[in-house]
Formats: structure tokens, sequence, C-alpha cells
């Protein structure tokens, strides 16, 4: 019996995702939730490293009821769909990284790519 393996998730900032989402496929990213509408399983967050507000909307129906904060840093890994001109991230894995360094993240991140 073969079992399916999902993908892990492409490491990408809230902006460049925003900016080229055709490039990506499957996605793992942090954002600081600016609002969470759980009426409609979705919420909308931001690059918490951008100078310019990038903001992505994300659909959580796949993960329950969320205890989110506005404020909160949440790591998303997901699905990103690109139907009417908009992105749309249909996150299967959320976690809380509050007390994350993002000036150090993205220099580790800047770093792993150019070692990869």
């Amino acid at each position: 019996m073969s079992a399916s393996i999902l993908p892990h998730g492409e490491i990408v900032l809230v902006n460049e995702l925003v900016a080229t989402p055709e490039k990506f496929h499957c996605v793992r990213v942090v954002g600081r939730i600016t609002s969470y509408h759980p009426e409609k399983n979705s919420l909308v967050c931001v690059d918490p490293t951008a100078t310019e507000e990038c903001v992505l909307e994300v659909n959580v129906a796949k993960l329950g009821p969320l205890a989110v904060s506005p404020g909160d840093l949440y790591l998303f890994i997901g699905e990103i769909n690109r139907d009417f001109g908009k992105c749309l991230l249909h996150a299967r894995v959320c976690s809380n990284v509050r007390g994350l360094d993002m000036n150090m993240y993205k220099r580790a991140l800047q770093i792993r790519r150019k070692s990869l």
C-alpha cells in the first residue's frame, strides 16, 4: 500500500508570495495576523519583515477552530490557489511562532538559499 506524501512547502516570505504567486504551489510562510473571521474560515496576515504592507489571505477550513488574535505571528504550511487573480493560501498546518526574531529568520533564509 503506498501512502500519499504531502510536500513540506517551499520557505517563502509573504511579500515574495504575493508578488509572484505563480512561482509557488506548496509553501511555508510566516505572517502577522491582522484579522480572523472564524465564520468564513479565513484570516488575513501581513509580512512582518516588509516595508510595504503585503497582505495574504489564508483559508483555515482544514484546521478547525483557532485561538488566534490580531498581532500574533504564525507559520503556515499549505497550498496556493490563484483563482480570480488573487493569491489564497489553503493552510493545512499552522503554528504560533510568537517570539521568533523575524530579522534573524530572514537572514537565515537568505543564507539557506545561497547554500542550496
